[in-house]
């Protein structure tokens, strides 16, 4: 090979490459081989633009992020939308430094089935707990503004009927639509699930999802302790909008396990109660008491967390009251401990450093007298029997 030769052009893509066998014979035509085996296998690879999701030719990237090496895009304009944080892209700035999955690294969109059309799947074993997906939400007035829109289902739809089919209401009820995540087909026993972080969404795995799997979210949430909507409202609404009609051995058909839901939802109620009277407390030498029976009610309630494989969100909700409830006395502050490195663990592995629950339960863990209830019972029992 020449030491310098004129670029390679695939669309308005090109490559440049210079090559200096390192000696002459046998070795270097392997070496030659092994070299044009490997561009060859780049320019097979598809890539698509993190931010438009425009397929780059030949796969090769105009622009790749020099942080992370991993997110690529088709140009800088696309790398500046998706960088600052709070604009119309993922907010790159905040995510680089972190293992985030990629598009066409650690997952894929392909077809499914012709009633699911389309959907994400594992291109490798992804391990529970990873961010696969981090995507900045668009409020449904401005998504005109977002070029990969475009690209969503229904295809050939107008851009109200896209925006219709892959809106989602948030917790105050504003409708927003996440470009990228929407493209994950809904399972009532999902093996991932969403959480937002500062006005961004993290699409993590559940539990380990095996390579060539496909990748699934609960649109409609079965084990959601603080929603007291029934499960058939909720199929309901997942055919009205969706089309989806969940078959007669679906999960969220199991009566079993519709038991099992709702005793941890009295469970869950029971708790939050006692922990709201706890709080305006007067003093009182039975308070002892009753933080037991509240701890071993939480206690229970994390059992079937366990045992029936609750999300992981709602785990973090419930170690939440378990801890406000053990840290309200000396003899049970080991277990608040405990219970703040657990929800710590979860919090910093879907959500990272930042997100206000991995610092909130980081400072309980490593500060346990830092929280608003540190002892507080121990002290209106010592005030009762003063």
């Amino acid at each position: 090979l020449p030491v310098t030769s004129k670029p390679l052009f695939w669309g308005q893509h090109h490559l440049s490459f210079s090559f200096h066998p390192p000696c002459e014979g046998p070795s270097a035509m392997r070496l030659v081989g092994l070299w044009w085996l490997l561009l060859w296998i780049q320019l097979c690879s598809s890539r698509r633009c993190s931010f438009c999701l425009l397929e780059l030719k030949g796969g090769i990237p105009t622009v790749t992020c020099k942080g992370c090496d991993r997110r690529v895009y088709s140009s800088t304009e696309c790398q500046r939308k998706d960088w600052e944080p709070g604009g119309i892209g993922q907010g790159h700035k905040l995510w680089c430094a972190l293992e985030c999955g990629e598009e066409d690294i650690d997952f894929e969109v392909k077809h499914i089935s012709p009633e699911k059309g389309r959907g994400v799947v594992a291109l490798r074993d992804l391990p529970a707990r990873f961010k696969i997906l981090v995507d900045g939400e668009l409020e449904s007035g401005h998504a005109a503004m977002h070029p990969a829109m475009l690209n969503l289902e229904p295809s050939g739809g107008s851009f109200q009927e896209k925006i219709d089919l892959n809106s989602f209401s948030k917790a105050g009820g504003e409708s927003v639509v996440c470009p990228r995540i929407c493209r994950v087909n809904h399972a009532c026993d999902p093996n991932a699930a969403l959480i937002e972080v500062d006005r961004t969404w993290i699409l993590f795995a559940e539990r380990r999802i095996a390579k060539g799997e496909e990748i699934t979210i609960a649109y409609r949430s079965t084990d959601d302790l603080s929603s007291p909507v029934p499960i058939e409202e909720s199929r309901e609404v997942l055919q009205i909008k969706w089309g989806i009609v969940c078959p007669q051995d679906c999960m969220c058909r199991d009566k079993f396990r519709t038991v099992v839901i709702e005793r941890a939802r009295q469970l869950n109620i029971q708790v939050e109660a006692s922990l709201m009277s706890l709080s305006s407390a007067v003093a009182a030498p039975e308070l002892g008491e009753t933080v037991q029976g509240v701890l071993s009610d939480a206690e229970e309630l994390l059992q079937l967390a366990d045992k029936y494989t609750l999300s992981l969100i709602t785990r973090m909700n419930v170690l939440r009251d378990a801890i406000a409830v053990a840290v309200m006395r000396k003899a049970t502050l080991a277990k608040a401990v405990e219970f703040a490195r657990q929800r710590f663990e979860i919090a910093i592995s879907i959500g990272g450093p930042e997100w206000v629950e991995a610092e909130t339960s980081r400072a309980c863990y490593e500060s346990p007298s830092e929280h608003k209830n540190y002892l507080m019972v121990d002290k209106l029992i010592e005030k009762a029997t003063a």
